[in-house]
């Protein structure tokens, strides 16, 4: 019983509150990148102090190209370390229409402060993204993870959009289907390329089948085969 409700729970899309939490330094930042409050999506407004430089924050800024509807919208984005007292933006970095959400919905971005030292003298933070499909038959959960590292007044994004967490698969109520997920752990090598320690990444995975008939529903777990890859440092981003 607890299984069938743990998938049932994780079938349901999840309605998220707003992560928006009154940054005290948005209009300031707001003002300085001349956006207007009501083109800025504040449901995925993010800061973030940063543990190891005193005075810093980390501040994320969605910027609305498109808004159709409540889940379809496309977003220009703004990374930025700021003053933390002041809110001067003190390293930017910008793409455009760099997320969209329709069917696949994102739901959150958070900022990531582990020891990501990819030099003796550099230490990258993250960005992590999560997508959620809406489907109860058909369950789809993505994150992924761009790192970025101070350079003058811009922030240099090292590491683009790699996946670190995959869920998805079909299931119906008569006890059939299938689910995959994957899991991804980034750890910082000891050998470099291009004065950058290389990125280790290891993924494990499983397959989970269902099976059984009259709502009495029987998992079972296939583990994948470990996998160990790495991503070395090619000048501009790691590959």
């Amino acid at each position: 019983m607890f299984r069938k409700n743990l998938f049932t729970f994780l079938f349901v899309s999840i309605v998220y509150i707003s992560s928006y939490a009154q940054s005290k330094n948005l209009k300031s930042v707001l003002l300085q990148l001349n956006i207007k409050e009501s083109d800025c999506y504040k449901e995925l407004v993010v800061e973030k102090t940063i543990p190891y430089a005193p005075g810093k924050s980390v501040l994320i800024v969605p910027k609305i190209v498109e808004r159709e509807e409540d889940d379809y919208f496309l977003l220009d984005s703004y990374i930025l370390i700021i003053d933390s007292n002041t809110g001067k933006i003190l390293n930017k970095f910008f793409e455009k229409e760099a997320w969209t959400s329709d069917a696949i919905v994102l739901k959150e971005i958070r900022i990531d402060f582990a020891p990501y030292k990819i030099s003796t003298n550099t230490r990258a933070f993250g960005v992590r993204i999560k997508f959620e499909g809406s489907s109860r038959y058909n369950p789809y959960v993505t994150e992924s993870i761009s790192l970025f590292v101070p350079e003058g007044s811009v922030l240099k994004r090292v590491l683009k959009s790699a996946e670190v967490y995959s869920y998805q698969g079909e299931y119906t109520d008569n006890c059939k289907g299938e689910i995959s997920e994957e899991k991804k752990v980034i750890i910082i090598s000891e050998n470099k390329t291009n004065n950058y320690n290389d990125l280790t990444i290891k993924s494990t995975s499983k397959v989970t089948t269902i099976s059984g008939s009259n709502g009495d529903c029987k998992y079972k777990d296939i583990p994948g085969k470990p996998i160990v890859t790495t991503l070395k440092f090619n000048g501009t981003e790691y590959k």
